[in-house]
């Protein structure tokens, strides 16, 4: 079955551009470690802007807040 994407780009694969929020770094992986302590009950503020700033800097906090679907 041919994608929609594919099938306007033809056999290309589709390009995401480094400022789309889908944009995956090369260098990125799923075992990267972001945050160091996970979230325990406790120190919710400073843990909340641990988890903030990570994901800020990869331009993920849309996913989490609900604003990128």
């Amino acid at each position: 079955m041919v994608s929609d994407v594919m099938a306007l780009q033809g056999n290309r694969l589709p390009t995401i551009e480094p400022n789309d929020h889908l944009f995956i770094h090369p260098s990125d992986h799923p075992g990267q470690i972001l945050l160091v302590n996970a979230f325990n009950r406790e120190d919710f503020d400073s843990w909340k802007r641990t988890f903030l700033i990570t994901q800020s800097s990869k331009d993920k906090v849309g996913f989490v807040d609900g604003k990128i679907t």
